[in-house]
C-alpha cells in the first residue's frame, strides 16, 4: 500500500514537470543532437574505449558507473566523458536529486553552461521519471544522474528509453547495485587507487581504476588504470603511467 501524498508534494512535483517538459522543448529546437544509428563516439581516450562494447558509446544506451565511495572521482570522469560526446552536439541533462552538481566545475571540465539542464527532483520516484523523460528527448545528448533503488522494471523502462531517443544515460550507482539486473550496455566499477608520487597541493588529482563488470556481447574483467587531474585544460583524461619499479641498490647492480 503506497503512502498518500500530500498536496504539498504534489504540487512540487508538477513544477518540476512542467520546467522539464518547457526546457526538454526548447533544447530539442536549438540543440542538434549527435547523430544516431551504429555511429560510435569516443570517450576521448583510446584505451576506455576499448573496454566498452564495440570500442566506444553507443547513442541509445545506458552506462552505470559503480562506485564503493563518495565518488567525487567517478562522477568527474562521467562528466569528463560526457564532455567527449557534447563536441559532436545536442545537450546535457543532469537529474540532480542531492543538488550536488556544480555548473562552474562541469564548465571547467570543457561542457558549456548554455549546453546544460539541472533538474532537481525531490524523491527517487521523481529521478527515475525526470531521467526517462530526458532520455526520450530529441535534443539530448547524454542524461546524466545519481540513482539509488529501483527495481528491474525501473532500469528497463530506461533503457527502453534510452533506445527511443537516441540519447547516452549516465547513470551512478552504489557498489551495491552490482547484485542486481543489468539492463545498461556497459557496467562499469570505478575506485580510487593510490596514485604514485607526491600530490601538488595546486592540482587536483584522482587516480582510477576503471573495471568492465558487464558489456553487451563483451565478457567483463577487463580494466584500464586513468588519471584526472587539471594539467591539461584542454583533456584532463589520461591514462595512468605505470608504477615505477623500485630503483635497484649499487650491490644490487654489482657496482
Amino acid at each position: 500500500m503506497t503512502s498518500p501524498t500530500s498536496p504539498d508534494d504534489r504540487a512540487a512535483r508538477r513544477a518540476v514537470v512542467q520546467e522539464l517538459r518547457q526546457q526538454l522543448q526548447q533544447l530539442e529546437r536549438s540543440c542538434r543532437r549527435p547523430a544516431g544509428g551504429d555511429v560510435l563516439f569516443s570517450t576521448g581516450l583510446r584505451r576506455l574505449d576499448q573496454l566498452l562494447p564495440g570500442d566506444g558509446l553507443l547513442p541509445g544506451s545506458l552506462v552505470e558507473w559503480l562506485t564503493a565511495d563518495r565518488g567525487e572521482g567517478t562522477a568527474t570522469l562521467a562528466i569528463v566523458v560526457a564532455a567527449q560526446v557534447l563536441k559532436h552536439g545536442g545537450a546535457l541533462v543532469v537529474v540532480d536529486g542531492r543538488g550536488e552538481f556544480y555548473p562552474p566545475a562541469a564548465q571547467a571540465l570543457g561542457v558549456a553552461p548554455e549546453r546544460v539542464v539541472v533538474v532537481r527532483p525531490r524523491n527517487p520516484r521523481d529521478t527515475f521519471w525526470a531521467l526517462e523523460q530526458a532520455l526520450r528527448s530529441s535534443g539530448v545528448a547524454v542524461v546524466y544522474g545519481r540513482v539509488e533503488g529501483g527495481d528491474a522494471l525501473v532500469f528497463r523502462r530506461l533503457q527502453l528509453a534510452a533506445e527511443t531517443g537516441g540519447s547516452l544515460g549516465f547513470l551512478l550507482r552504489p557498489a551495491t547495485g552490482r547484485s542486481q539486473v543489468c539492463w545498461a550496455d556497459a557496467r562499469l566499477a570505478v575506485r580510487a587507487v593510490p596514485s604514485p608520487g607526491p600530490a601538488r597541493p595546486v592540482d587536483w588529482r584522482w587516480r582510477l581504476r576503471v573495471e568492465l563488470l558487464h558489456g553487451r556481447g563483451k565478457p567483463g574483467g577487463d580494466m584500464v588504470e586513468l588519471e584526472l587531474h587539471d594539467e591539461d585544460e584542454t583533456h584532463p583524461l589520461h591514462l595512468a603511467p605505470p608504477l615505477a619499479r623500485p630503483a635497484l641498490s649499487a650491490g644490487a647492480t654489482g657496482s
